[in-house]
């Protein structure tokens, strides 16, 4: 027996045979961890050994071989604690038969999650693994293309515990399989097809079934979404079934409106969703031919609503929606167009003002600089830090003129307009985002509880160019 110690611990975990040997995949602390790679010859000598790291701690859980390589998959940039750690994010890369890395990608689901499970499927891979959004834990399956880019991904229930068992590859599609815990720990078995396909019902009170249909999880934007046809009676459903497990749903109000773009033109096929929280669940609709949209959606809170043409990048960016409580029918009527108008934050102030802070984004300068904006790109993913300014070139530089702010359907005055810089070291970007903030007068204003509206047109390189964003439940004292 032979052994081998790289650091004051070393912990392996998975392997998988390779001609000549053994690849082995785990983990090494010294000051942090980080991922541990090594080769042992049919004797069990080592061939060699590698270290991958970064950021705060890496490491390895699992492994998989394909035709050109391997691929490796964990936690990284998280921070390790005797109770599992946090801020983790899920970890894929492929490796050559030397373990020189080829590429990397770094996943962000609920907020602390790691790849237990890659199983290679043809033209795509499958990532099964551990979620947490700090309180409670799940599971999620993603499916990506060969080079690591999300197709699509499902996260399930959210419970006290959770440990990932295994995604098993079926003639049909895979399994998914662990262990939960709320009341007691009990056995869990999730199955999908190859496109991300669940079965559910929905059912009335009395536990009739009103509808029986599928969900899709499918790429839409560079995304995944759960894209479920509901029937018109769905405000009559007190309960769905998914894969087995009945759960109530809380009370539906619907959501209706209209998407054109600035000119007035409807758009046909639009996206509009309601989202739960940056990560979390969501429900959606697509507009008909004449722009129109209607949805039934919980009563609760939405961290934001997205609106987005099919033809996304194009010709047209997004709409954000911010900050909605939702608790009665809501007719919302909105542009989509040239210019994307994000990050949008607004408070009151003591002296009857309203502060309101944003980034804006447009076709000119992103879109239309695809070779810069994919070297910027490759420079986040690798982690190297931007120079002062580099990244301005995709962001639009506005004036006080360029600007109107709405609340409900009166026009405020704006007192002042300033440039500043937003930090992105939360997208594990190493550099700074012009944005905006600005001041304008309520003071005539009477008090109560207002949906304010932005509204930005400007001219780039002869384009003409507008977008709007919203901020629901505004305050005015």
């Amino acid at each position: 027996m032979r052994t081998y110690t790289f650091g004051k611990e070393t912990v392996p975990v998975a392997g998988v045979s390779m001609e000549g040997g053994i690849l082995i995949i785990g983990s090494v602390r010294n000051e942090n961890y980080k991922i541990m790679l090594l080769k042992l010859n049919k004797g069990g000598k080592l061939e060699w050994f590698k270290l991958f790291g970064g950021k705060n701690d890496w490491e390895g859980h699992s492994i998989a071989k394909v035709n050109d390589g391997y691929l490796i998959g964990g936690a990284v940039e998280g921070i390790a604690s005797p109770e599992g750690g946090k801020s983790w994010k899920a970890y894929l890369a492929k490796v050559d038969e030397n373990g020189n890395k080829i590429w990397e990608r770094k996943y962000r689901i609920l907020g602390n999650e790691c790849v237990y499970s890659i199983v290679p499927i043809g033209d795509s891979i499958l990532l099964g693994g551990e979620t947490s959004d700090g309180s409670r834990r799940s599971f999620f399956v993603m499916k990506t293309d060969l080079r690591g880019n999300p197709l699509w991904k499902r996260t399930f229930d959210l419970w006290e515990n959770a440990m990932f068992g295994g995604l098993i590859k079926g003639k049909d599609g895979s399994t998914l399989i662990g262990s939960v815990k709320d009341a007691g720990w009990s056995v869990m078995a999730f199955e999908l097809d190859e496109s991300g396909i669940f079965e559910f019902e929905l059912l009335n009170e009395r536990r009739k079934v009103l509808f029986s249909g599928k969900a899709e999880a499918r790429r839409a934007f560079g995304g995944a979404f759960s894209i479920i046809e509901l029937p018109e009676k769905f405000e009559d459903a007190k309960f769905v079934r998914i894969n087995g497990k009945l759960l109530e749903l809380p009370e539906q109000v619907r959501v209706h409106g209209r998407i054109t773009d600035f000119s007035g033109k409807p758009l046909k096929n639009a996206v509009i969703y309601l989202v739960t929280n940056p990560s979390g669940g969501f429900a959606g609709a697509l507009t008909d031919n004449k722009g129109h949209f209607e949805l039934y959606a919980p009563k609760g809170y939405y961290n934001h609503i997205f609106a987005c043409d099919c033809d996304y990048g194009r010709e047209k960016l997004e709409f954000y929606g911010w900050h909605l409580h939702l608790h009665k029918e809501l007719e919302l009527n909105i542009r989509v167009d040239k210019i994307e108008i994000y990050r949008l934050t607004v408070a009151v102030t003591p002296e009857r003002t309203l502060l309101v802070d944003f980034t804006p984004m447009d076709v000119v300068h992103t879109v239309k600089k695809g070779t810069q904006y994919t070297e910027i790109i490759r420079k986040t993913l690798n982690g190297e830090h931007l120079k002062e300014g580099e990244i301005d070139m995709f962001f639009p530089k506005l004036s006080r003129e360029n600007v109107n702010i709405y609340l409900d359907d009166r026009k405020l005055r704006v007192l002042t307009f300033q440039e500043r810089y937003h930090s992105l070291e939360n997208y594990g970007i190493k550099g700074l985002r012009r944005g905006y903030v600005l001041e304008t007068d309520v003071l005539d204003v009477k008090p109560g509880v207002y949906d304010l509206r932005i509204v930005v047109s400007a001219e780039f390189r002869e384009v003409k160019e507008h977008g709007e964003a919203m901020y629901f439940g505004i305050e005015v004292w």
